[in-house]
């Protein structure tokens, strides 16, 4: 498994230009997706000047728009588009879909299928039940390794200098009530997911939700390049239902598994810059 260290850090013969587009692009976030110019330059130490300069240019290809009721500027629909190639494009998801259908169909429960992403896992498709109201698709976004089964799947698996330094640059932040926030118990808890196989979140990210997850592995190395799980409501989840649903997801990541290694798929994992850099 390739693990690249702050990638921005080193950024060598590249245009340099083009780094302060990405950092700019970067900040857009769930949590906050409009910025001002005036905060993005406080926030990269950049002049106002060429942060201007940058989203005038960025707003004519569409990568960005202005909310007119307040100045502040957005992801654009160019954007959008961009990701949806990239989803298209992912071979591994593609070959996976019939296996991640064919668990739900089983399971009756909500299917997941992520990736290792700076640190944190990235949702790249779900399989819904038919007859579950779905009010949005979490398809696209990041979530906690710690405290997902998804991310301590892949957790387990992972080389315990990375584990450490994910733990020190992301922390381990309280969700819930039930949410692992000691590094110590949580490498105990990724003991016990290696020696059982599975991974679960018992209402430690959403305190209405449990989820069994298994890591898909390359069949070479044995790295986690990614998980897969059954989620939803904790009352399906009985101690006795918990065993029947880790073999239906241990032998659907099995079968993927099996062509990842033949897949254009990347196992790095990039960990996120640290937070004393991005101050």
């Amino acid at each position: 498994m390739r693990i690249i260290q702050d990638p921005d850090r080193d950024r060598g013969n590249t245009v340099k230009s083009l780094f302060k587009v990405m950092d700019i692009l970067r900040c857009f976030s769930e949590d906050k997706p409009e910025w001002g110019v005036s905060e993005l330059s406080r926030r990269l130490g950049l002049p106002k000047s060429t942060v201007h300069s940058i989203l005038a240019t960025l707003e004519k290809g569409r990568f960005v728009e202005k909310n007119p009721n307040n100045n502040c500027y957005r992801l654009g629909l160019r954007i959008f588009e961009l990701g949806y190639v990239v989803r298209c494009s992912m071979g591994i998801r593609e070959y996976a879909i019939p296996y991640l259908e064919d668990l739900q169909e089983k399971t009756q429960e909500i299917v997941y299928f992520t990736v290792p992403c700076e640190g944190e896992v990235l949702y790249i498709e779900a399989v819904y039940p038919s007859k579950r109201l779905v009010h949005y698709s979490i398809v696209g976004r990041k979530a906690p390794m710690h405290c997902t089964g998804v991310g301590k799947a892949i957790l387990a698996y992972l080389p315990d200098e990375v584990v450490d330094e994910i733990i020190r640059i992301k922390g381990l932040t309280r969700y819930t009530e039930n949410t692992i926030t000691d590094a110590l118990a949580l490498k105990e808890e990724l003991a016990l997911t290696r020696q059982r196989g599975y991974a679960i979140d018992n209402r430690e990210h959403d305190p209405g939700i449990k989820c069994v997850a298994v890591p898909i592995r390359d069949r070479w190395s044995g790295n986690a390049v990614g998980s897969i799980s059954v989620s939803g409501p904790a009352l399906h989840f009985s101690d006795e239902r918990i065993p029947y649903y880790a073999e239906l997801v241990m032998d659907t990541a099995r079968q993927i598994g099996r062509k990842v290694t033949e897949l254009p798929f990347s196992d790095t994992v990039i960990l996120p810059a640290r937070r004393e850099d991005k101050a």
